[in-house]
């Protein structure tokens, strides 16, 4: 997690005080849009969008969490 600190992302994507599954759903379309290397920043709220990275990882992609 610490080798994050110093990247800057390539999209911030701001799901702030949306409840699930819209955290997911817009996180899912904005991966598909970006290009393999990219580092997508999600601003997020919702507790139970959490699980993001892991259905993610499940997709195949390398998944990081930063807090």
């Amino acid at each position: 997690m610490g080798e994050l600190a110093g990247m800057t992302p390539t999209e911030t994507l701001d799901v702030l005080g949306r409840v699930c599954p819209y955290p997911l759903v817009l996180t899912k379309k904005a991966l598909e849009k970006l290009p393999g290397g990219s580092l997508l920043k999600i601003l997020c709220d919702a507790p139970a969008s959490a699980k993001i990275p892991c259905q993610d990882m499940q997709r195949g992609r390398d998944t990081n969490l930063s807090p």
